[in-house]
């Protein structure tokens, strides 16, 4: 486990996540690469490569004092899991693909297990943090966010996701998840982890 980095009576803006191997992030983001060209210039906000991942819990302002007991319970909820197989695959959009808002890669495994470690997560998590909303689970890596786009450009857009809709963009075994520290700036955000809970089902 990644030591915990957290001193002081500081808040610290945190979330739980599945991260995406690096082999995976690049088949991703040679298709992100072509959308990028597309026009106009600025109409998209991108997520870069290095931060593509599922969010299993966003937990928001976290008192430091209290990450240690996040620690404890979030490694207490992976201690029954299995490792299993992750695939990435397609495109889609929030809330829908007549007026979206957000583009994202598809996020799949075998089953009810990706749906059972986020409950997991969640239980372990609430008391720390946001509650989550009630709404479908839907596994997913955020590709980028529409800022501005008349009708034409969109259109253009999704015809040129067309192609990628059903792209697979690799699979890997799932190990273990991170909880991660959002450090806002306004270059952007900053993804750093603090801890790592392995998946273990002894």
């Amino acid at each position: 486990m990644i030591a915990t980095v957290a001193r002081g009576r500081q808040t610290l803006r945190l979330f739980v996540a599945l991260l995406i191997p690096q082999t995976v992030r690049r088949e991703i983001a040679k298709v992100q690469a072509v959308l990028k060209e597309l026009p106009p210039a600025n109409a998209m906000r991108w997520t870069p490569p290095e931060q593509f991942h599922l969010t299993l819990k966003f937990l928001g302002a976290v008192p430091s004092p209290a990450v240690a007991d996040l620690t404890a319970a979030l490694a207490r909820a992976c201690a029954g899991v299995v490792p299993f197989r992750v695939t990435a695959r397609g495109i889609g959009f929030f809330p829908h693909v007549r007026s979206p808002r957000v583009a994202w890669i598809g996020l799949e495994s075998a089953g009810i297990i990706l749906a059972d470690l986020r409950q997991r997560v969640e239980q372990a998590a609430a008391p720390f943090g946001k509650r989550t909303e009630s709404q479908k689970f839907a596994p997913h890596a955020t590709l980028g966010r529409f800022k501005r786009m008349n009708r034409c450009d969109l259109k253009k857009f999704l015809d040129a996701v067309i192609p990628f809709r059903d792209r697979n963009f690799g699979e890997w075994q799932a190990r273990e998840i991170f909880l991660m520290r959002s450090q806002l700036s306004s270059s952007g955000s900053r993804h750093v982890a603090l801890s790592s809970f392995p998946l273990d089902a002894k």
